[in-house]
């Protein structure tokens, strides 16, 4: 992710902790499959990630990040 959204020294961590928070939280969810609003959750989840990044990527680096998020199932996450 550093290298493909051109990430500086000073982002790094904060993304690495950002990304860490979304791993942990979607991991939660995905081992509760029979949870109801599974798929909302699993939805939200990928919208707080989103907006926790936008807060701290530059406008080009957040274009590439939702170019590469457009072209994945959000809910397979397999590239589509």
């Amino acid at each position: 992710m550093q290298y493909k959204l051109n990430l500086t020294d000073e982002q790094v961590p904060i993304v690495i902790e950002i990304n860490r928070i979304f791993w942990t939280k979607k991991k939660s969810i995905l081992q509760s499959p029979n949870m109801m609003g599974y798929h909302t959750a699993l939805l939200a989840c990928w919208d707080k990630w989103t907006q926790d990044l936008s807060e701290q990527l530059t406008k080009e680096q957040m274009d590439s990040f939702l170019l590469w998020q457009s072209n994945v199932d959000l809910l397979s996450e397999q590239i589509i």
